[in-house]
């Protein structure tokens, strides 16, 4: 009965953690890239988005760890993106410039009625 239970909080939590991954991808704005920092943000909004950022990053690594179950780096990745530090948000273009990855996230932002995530031109987010 024990082993069942932990099968299905497994899938319970990785579900729940793919939905979750799944609307915070279709929330974002599709200029959330491209729009670098002419957007204005509040500062309450932006405490917010960082304490969230680092809540989900914890989440994230604890679900990460071997024999616990769900989607750590997932969770992870949208920490990350809340955060919105630009040597991360380099980072986060990389991943989205992955032809695969952008195809799921383009790809399910349009079946829900989303426009296409905008990615700036490749120079903006060069290393220095």
């Amino acid at each position: 009965m024990r082993k069942v239970l932990w099968i299905l909080s497994a899938l319970a939590i990785s579900v729940l953690t793919l939905l979750l991954a799944r609307q915070f991808l279709l929330t974002l704005p599709a200029d959330h890239f491209a729009g670098g920092d002419k957007r204005k943000v509040s500062n309450a909004r932006r405490l917010a988005n960082r304490i969230g950022g680092v809540l989900l990053i914890a989440l994230g690594i604890v679900l990460a760890l071997p024999g616990v179950p769900g989607q750590g780096l997932l969770l992870v990745l949208m920490g990350l993106i809340l955060l919105d530090v630009p040597p991360l948000r380099r980072l986060e273009l990389r991943l989205l410039r992955v032809a695969a990855v952008a195809r799921a996230v383009n790809g399910m932002r349009t079946k829900a009625g989303k426009a296409p995530l905008e990615l700036p031109a490749d120079r903006d987010d060069k290393l220095h």
